[in-house]
């Protein structure tokens, strides 16, 4: 397994050259969050990490706002190059959790999502995705390629039932230059990572398997 993948938010005081100096080679960094809320330092880090020849990805968090507005809010925002990774953010939103997004609209994300761009995003997420395995199994989230946060000390994470396989596992958290980042590990090599890389509409089964 490789380890040289971060996430970011504005949240993450950060710069990207640390970042790469601390040997990370892939960035996934917040875009938007629902309908209207656009990341601060999106654009600049993107344009930063493109600079840099570092991997980029984009994710949105998703909320209880019109699953159309949220799609609309991300795409005018990530700027995506045929490289860029994207991923659908889906858990408890702790600030206000009425504003948590439902089960229906992360399936109406991810399948609108891929009928307008060809491909579905990574899902992220724990708890709610093994709920949705019980809720739904045949959940079209189980289409996506797998972007598990599990915090443990075992040599795997545990999988929702709706997945075999994952993608990427954010396992813990690691400080680059004083600040607390959250540390993703890649279900193959660094060669592997970087040949699979943006993962459009790949599980990580068919990841392993080209």
């Amino acid at each position: 397994m490789y380890a040289g993948i971060i996430d970011l938010s504005h949240n993450n005081a950060v710069e990207l050259t640390a970042v790469q100096q601390a040997g990370f080679t892939a960035v996934i960094h917040k875009a938007t969050e629902g309908a209207t809320y656009q990341d601060p330092l999106y654009a600049s880090r993107q344009a930063e990490a493109r600079q840099l020849g570092l991997l980029w990805g984009a994710y949105h968090f998703g909320t209880a706002a019109a699953v159309a507005e949220q799609i609309a809010n991300f795409m005018a925002t990530a700027n995506l190059g045929a490289g860029d990774l994207v991923a659908l953010d889906y858990e408890t939103n702790t600030n206000d959790t009425a504003d948590t997004m439902s089960l229906a609209q992360a399936e109406e994300l991810v399948t609108s999502f891929q009928q307008q761009y060809g491909y579905f995003p990574l899902i992220y997420g724990s708890n709610l995705l093994t709920a949705a395995s019980s809720q739904s199994p045949q959940s079209a989230l189980g289409r996506c390629g797998l972007w598990i946060a599990d915090y443990t000390s075992a040599a795997e994470p545990v999988l929702p039932a709706l997945f075999t396989q994952w993608s990427l596992w954010q396992f813990g958290q690691t400080d680059v230059s004083g600040v607390s980042c959250d540390h993703n590990r890649f279900n193959g090599t660094e060669q592997e990572l970087t040949a699979a890389w943006p993962m459009r509409g790949q599980t990580a089964a068919t990841i392993q398997a080209s």
